[in-house]
């Protein structure tokens, strides 16, 4: 594998853009990935999509997927990895938790994959021969029992096998990785390792099809280190088939403001970033390092229980280091920290895919106030993780 990452290679993912079917998605094309293209001066660019369900069972038909490919052509647009964590509705009004349905007990979920996963094998550039597909941690953990946990590791199991087909077929290999994320199944480092390793590799045969996306942000707000929590992955013999490149908010309390005029004005910062599409959760440390939690920032706000410095769920543009106030900062360390890890390991090269699907619900002050606008951001942040590449001598 190259040791260095191209430029073209490095992507963003279409799920922040509306659009549910495939002529949708392939408008989009034109009129957002081609422009951001552009403004990063190149002729061609990788794509990670979203595809909803509804578009992966569209592309089952032959020539829906043939045209489907002559348009990714058409739009210099390389398709390398799908996001396919939300089912569909994800730019609906309210989504919330509606997300993580249906889970992987849901025969549903399966079927999704195995399309989405058709699909990348068919579009995979020729001289690609592996592709990732981001999908959720098993489901959301309030909704979570045990029986529900079986069918799930069923499913794995038979999409696994189903891979191992598709390879068979048509040489590509696919991997399947498991996203963690606050509040669900696995959220945790410790919860992903014990599922692969005890969970997952003593019943499930082609697991080796299974891998991770690693989302900064998610593991930002459960206060991981980034590196440590990939070094962990690693070295459990866990592909890491995808790093989607995110930034958490953070506010931080400090102890002089506690009760005071500051702390509240920070509390009304926060409350411009409550908006009613998205499930924002909220996590903090105690003074003995364990996490507290509110399951969205609405709830978190309403009753200000939580001590300490909070981390949100809220994907902020990642080349920003803070935002409206000097308190309200982001995660953009742990990128470095991410970055910092793919130098100190050559031979680990997932893709690499900006994930900042949630600008058009930001504050109306950060919000882009035109389509040009969002296109310029997106470009600016795929500049940014250039940059930190090139510094540590992993682009060419």
């Amino acid at each position: 594998m190259d040791m260095f990452f191209r430029r073209a290679d490095i992507g963003y993912c279409s799920n922040v853009h509306a659009g549910e079917t495939v002529a949708e998605i392939t408008q989009n094309f034109s009129r957002f990935m081609q422009p951001v293209c552009h403004h990063r001066g190149l002729s061609a660019m990788a794509s990670g999509l979203w595809i909803s369900a509804a578009a992966a069972s569209e592309l089952r038909d032959e020539q829906a997927l043939a045209n489907f490919k002559q348009a990714l052509v058409q739009s210099n647009l390389k398709l390398t990895s799908i996001n396919g964590f939300p089912y569909g509705g994800f730019h609906q009004e309210k989504v919330k938790d509606h997300v993580y349905l249906p889970d992987w007990s849901d025969p549903a979920r399966l079927q999704y994959s195995k399309n989405l996963a058709a699909v990348l094998a068919s579009c995979l550039p020729a001289d690609h021969e592996t592709g990732a597909i981001s999908t959720l941690p098993l489901g959301y953990k309030a909704h979570w029992n045990a029986q529900k946990h079986q069918a799930a590791i069923r499913h794995l199991g038979e999409l696994a096998a189903y891979l191992e087909q598709l390879k068979q077929q048509t040489g590509k290999r696919i991997l399947m990785c498991l996203e963690m994320e606050p509040d669900c199944v696995l959220e945790s480092t410790d919860e992903l390792l014990d599922f692969f390793v005890n969970q997952l590799r003593p019943h499930v045969s082609c697991h080796e099809y299974l891998a991770v996306c690693y989302d900064v942000c998610h593991q930002a707000v459960m206060f991981e280190d980034a590196y440590e929590a990939m070094q962990r992955i690693v070295d459990a013999d866990i592909t890491i088939g995808k790093i989607q490149l995110s930034s958490a908010l953070q506010a931080i309390f400090t102890d002089e403001t506690c009760n005071g005029e500051r702390d509240e004005s920070l509390l009304s910062l926060l409350a411009q970033f409550c908006e009613p599409k998205y499930l924002h959760q909220v996590k903090c440390q105690d003074s003995k390092g364990m996490l507290k939690n509110s399951f969205d920032l609405f709830a978190a706000l309403k009753n200000n229980s939580l001590e300490g410095n909070w981390r949100i769920h809220f994907h902020v543009p990642i080349n920003a280091s803070h935002l409206v106030h000097s308190q309200l900062k982001t995660t953009r360390d742990d990128l470095l920290r991410v970055f910092d890890f793919l130098r100190d390991h050559l031979a680990i090269r997932p893709f690499l895919e900006v994930e900042t699907y949630s600008w058009q619900v930001l504050p109306s002050a950060l919000r882009p106030k035109s389509e040009p606008e969002l296109i310029r951001g997106i470009a600016a942040e795929l500049r940014w993780v250039e940059a930190e590449l090139q510094q540590r001598e992993l682009l060419v």
